[in-house]
């Protein structure tokens, strides 16, 4: 009985992919994230008797057109961490890029974050300003029809994605988080 409704499921996700491609012009795309790696490593920054990690992620985005037709498609990544001294979320890296796509294909490309650093807590020169938690990263694609596409590693990063107040507090977060970051760790 279960194969059958794996079987169905499959059928109508495909049936809906295919309606969706139809139906739609420049608006039909995929976006697909896959995580490539995960970069950490631990040295002594500031005291000598305790170290300091340091992490960052690297992320490949797929994007595929759906359509019959090219597509314009506005590809934004962004990094997010939680801060050691208030818990706020914060962004650690962001960026986009425009892809254009002809008719049904696709193209693949890897984004990198900033490095994170997280000091021992017996460290007396440690700075929690500074320090933070990678929580994950959401993708959103935007395509010259006004559709939009998520992609996230978490439910609540892509609604933060969603709420444009949400993202502005998250941006304003994020910018005065930077400003007290030392200009030897950005």
């Amino acid at each position: 009985m279960t194969r059958w409704r794996t079987i169905a499921a499959v059928a109508g996700f495909m049936m809906l992919t295919l309606a969706t491609a139809r139906g739609e012009g420049q608006g039909a795309f995929v976006l697909a994230t896959k995580k490539v790696g995960t970069y950490s490593s631990k040295r002594n920054f500031d005291c000598p008797n305790h170290e300091a990690k340091s992490q960052s992620i690297a992320v490949q985005i797929t994007v595929r057109n759906l359509a019959k037709t090219n597509a314009s498609i506005k590809v934004e990544w962004y990094f997010v961490a939680k801060r050691a001294d208030t818990g706020s979320m914060v962004l650690f890296g962001e960026g986009e890029m425009p892809v254009e796509l002809t008719k049904s294909a696709s193209t693949n490309f890897v984004v990198k974050s900033d490095v994170l650093y997280q000091h021992d807590p017996n460290c007396m020169e440690m700075n929690p300003k500074t320090d933070a938690k990678m929580v994950g990263y959401a993708v959103r694609g935007k395509s010259a029809a006004g559709d939009i596409r998520f992609e996230a590693t978490l439910p609540s990063l892509k609604d933060i994605l969603s709420s444009p107040v949400a993202f502005e507090k998250l941006k304003k977060d994020s910018a005065a988080w930077r400003g007290a970051r030392p200009k030897s760790l950005l």
